[in-house]
């Protein structure tokens, strides 16, 4: 997200990634935009190994545009350099030529703007002619996740705007190359209700610590995984408990549970929603880190689910 010249924010797909995996991300993100002057003192942490993989992605996102050009010729495939304020004028006459494939097309809609790594053509009536674009995204991983998907519902939607239609279909290009293609009525009505909590929140943000969304559920991989720990350590917050899930730290809660501390001191014997033996294992290692602090950092730990997977 950034501030554009009237004053308000534009936002990305990844900004909708980033509010579906954490919300205290998104938070963070904002009110360091709102408050530079407070944000400044937070440090951030920098991971060179994300920086690596960008380098890799955006190897094999050059390398499939060369296969393209082979494919289809230099001369039907546009490449999009300039900045956004050109960019989406540029994009619009490519798509009005009717090129086969679009790189780094530009797109907006509403208070959404982004870069689209393809647009392809495909077959079928558009507001263009007897054809429209669908959005394609390379991808290192070796299969699709649900975030990729929920990404190219907010580009097809801002293409939308373009065309005249919603594609049919989407196409993520993995790391090997391999195509998979998802039709996108699949994820339309996740990602449109997704964009609907992420614009009232961002309508009703507010640059104070009392609105500031839990830190227990910050991404591992965020620059602000350091100061969540911070937060969860000076709170004595149920997530330093290792291998506690988010649903059992919710059920500890409700019976007036709310920390490390209290939860290894509780003389309850049974909390609804938590199997006995898994009670009795999460308050015997809330007493045993209880007793080793000061001879151990406590280490940041991803909640998980039910299903035991992590919550990124």
């Amino acid at each position: 997200m950034y501030k554009n010249d009237s004053k308000g924010f534009t936002y990305s797909a990844s900004d909708l990634v980033v509010y579906m995996r954490s919300p205290f991300d998104t938070w963070m993100t904002r009110f360091s935009l709102e408050r530079p002057d407070l944000s400044a003192e937070i440090e951030q942490d920098k991971d060179e190994m994300m920086g690596l993989l960008a380098q890799k992605g955006n190897a094999h996102e050059l390398a499939f545009l060369e296969s393209l050009k082979e494919q289809y010729g230099v001369d039907n495939v546009a490449c999009i350099t300039a900045d956004r304020e050109i960019a989406a004028g540029q994009t619009l006459e490519a798509m009005k030529a009717g090129v086969q494939v679009i790189f780094q097309g530009f797109l907006q809609r509403e208070n959404f703007a982004g870069y689209t790594d393809f647009l392809v053509r495909c077959e079928g009536q558009s507001g263009l002619g007897d054809y429209h674009y669908e959005v394609w995204d390379t991808k290192l991983s070796k299969s699709t996740r649900p975030y990729f998907l929920l990404q190219l519902c907010c580009y097809s939607w801002m293409l939308e705007r373009i065309q005249g239609r919603l594609p049919e279909n989407t196409v993520v290009v993995l790391g090997d190359n391999s195509k998979d293609s998802y039709r996108v009525a699949a994820y339309y009505s996740y990602f449109q209700n997704l964009k609907k909590y992420f614009l009232e929140d961002q309508k009703y943000f507010k640059a104070d610590f009392i609105h500031r969304p839990d830190p227990m559920l910050c991404d591992p991989n965020s620059s602000w995984r350091s100061y969540a720990q911070q937060l969860l350590t000076e709170s004595d917050s149920l997530a330093l408990v290792a291998n506690i899930r988010k649903t059992q730290v919710k059920q500890l809660q409700k019976m007036g549970v709310n920390s490390l501390t209290e939860l290894a001191q509780t003389k309850l014997d049974f909390v609804k929603g938590i199997a006995p033996e898994t009670f009795y294992k999460l308050k015997a290692q809330a007493s045993i880190q209880l007793a080793s602090r000061g001879k151990e950092k406590p280490l940041y730990q991803v909640l998980k689910d039910d299903n035991g997977k992590g919550l990124s």
